[in-house]
């Protein structure tokens, strides 16, 4: 199973397989949406998602408000992290780990993991709908260390999952060494 990011190496995924893209893909088999203001875009029909949908929590408290679901179609969703706090990634993670009983995990496009940037592609979108809609949104941004820390929390309330972190070839991922194992690409 594939869990593909935002980040620009998202492009050594050749689109092989299962696989769940993070916020706004539109070249995966699923999409996981986290943030609600994503629920307000498909409600308002700027975001169309091709994609069948897995919610996590806000964006499922959010889609029950707005009732979008002629607009969508759903296939599952994390109404509870027991007291994580998940981005796109981990909750596509967790959702397929439990569906799939146990099935290895292949994240790709997750820069921020070793570059320490603190946006994403999903982060731009979000400040550009934002200044267009200003009475929506909650302004948080995540920043890598609170998404290292739940990647640890996962790992420990499901000791056998299997994540594997695909980076171009020559980056270091020393810091959270333990939760991933590596697969560099040329």
């Amino acid at each position: 199973m594939s869990i593909v990011g935002n980040g620009p190496s998202r492009s050594l995924w050749d689109g092989a397989g299962m696989s769940i893209g993070c916020n706004c893909a539109e070249d995966t088999r699923l999409l996981c949406i986290t943030d609600k203001w994503l629920i307000y875009k498909v409600m308002d029909r700027e975001l169309r998602p091709k994609a069948p949908l897995i919610l996590g929590p806000g964006a499922w408290r959010e889609a029950r408000n707005c009732n979008i679901w002629n607009k969508v179609s759903l296939v599952g969703c994390i109404t509870k992290a027991d007291g994580m706090d998940l981005n796109a990634g981990q909750t596509a993670a967790l959702w397929a780990y439990r569906v799939y009983s146990g099935c290895e995990l292949h994240l790709w496009g997750f820069d921020s993991m070793w570059t320490g940037e603190r946006t994403t592609k999903t982060d731009d979108e979000w400040a550009a709908w934002k200044s267009a809609k200003p009475a929506r949104g909650d302004g948080k941004k995540p920043a890598p260390a609170k998404w290292t820390r739940a990647w640890k929390a996962i790992k420990e309330k499901n000791p056998k999952i299997l994540l594997y972190l695909h980076t171009p070839k020559g980056v270091s991922i020393n810091t959270i060494n333990g939760l991933f194992a590596q697969v560099e690409h040329e």
